[in-house]
């Protein structure tokens, strides 16, 4: 979080003129950090002051917050009706963004959402938040079926491969010493219709390219 000091010094290479990247410089922070800060708690007129920057910071990080679909009622009538059409939340995040953006004109059925965007992740945190009977009553259901988020395995995630090495596990191959070292990767063709196989030997940059006529599936490669 940045401090009071930072602020001020935010406020003061402002009205100095100097711009956002040597402001973080500065006083120590990244960019995006003194970018965010300043598109966020600029005022009327577009100024920046450092103590109500302070103030409007300090409110926005009170807990516990009402959710956004909680908070908008506009928002929350379109989203409720597009999961009730059986959309899935990454649909109409998208959808809203490019309405948003003129990029498309509002759908003719949904309540229009008047320029409002959500993420996806914050449709699933509301749904996820509301009893099974709430959801139900207005009509929302996901296409998975699923009314609350996976519980992750006890024993945390199993690997995919079988006696897979992690890459950290393996030599540091970097100076390209020891010849024997291969790198294979995948060469996909127009519109997928078509794929190849490589494989570079480190040390001597050695290539060999091999043809995938049955597919790129893990067991029509081997």
């Amino acid at each position: 979080m940045l401090s009071v000091e930072d602020r001020a010094a935010i406020m003061a290479g402002l009205e100095a003129g100097l711009s956002q990247t040597r402001i973080a410089h500065l006083i120590g922070r990244s960019p995006s950090v003194v970018c965010r800060e300043i598109a966020r708690h600029r005022g009327p007129g577009g100024v920046y002051q450092a103590e109500d920057a302070g103030r409007a910071a300090q409110v926005a990080r009170r807990r516990p917050k009402k959710r956004l679909l909680d908070r908008d009622e506009i928002l929350r009538r379109r989203v409720i009706f597009d999961l009730s059409q059986g959309r899935t939340p990454r649909q109409i995040s998208g959808r809203l963004s490019v309405e948003a953006c003129g990029t498309v004109a509002p759908m003719d059925n949904s309540p229009h959402a008047q320029g409002r965007t959500i993420s996806h992740e914050a449709i699933y945190t509301w749904i996820y938040a509301h009893p099974k009977k709430t959801l139900i009553e207005h009509g929302v259901c996901l296409p998975s079926r699923r009314w609350m988020r996976k519980k992750p395995p006890a024993g945390g995630r199993t690997p995919p491969i079988v006696g897979m090495r992690l890459i950290d596990e393996r030599p540091d191959i970097a100076d390209r010493m020891i010849p024997g070292n291969w790198e294979g990767d995948l060469i996909i063709g127009k519109d997928g219709a078509s794929a190849c196989a490589t494989l570079v030997e480190r040390t001597t940059r050695y290539l060999i390219i091999v043809a995938l006529p049955l597919g790129r599936r893990a067991d029509q490669v081997c």
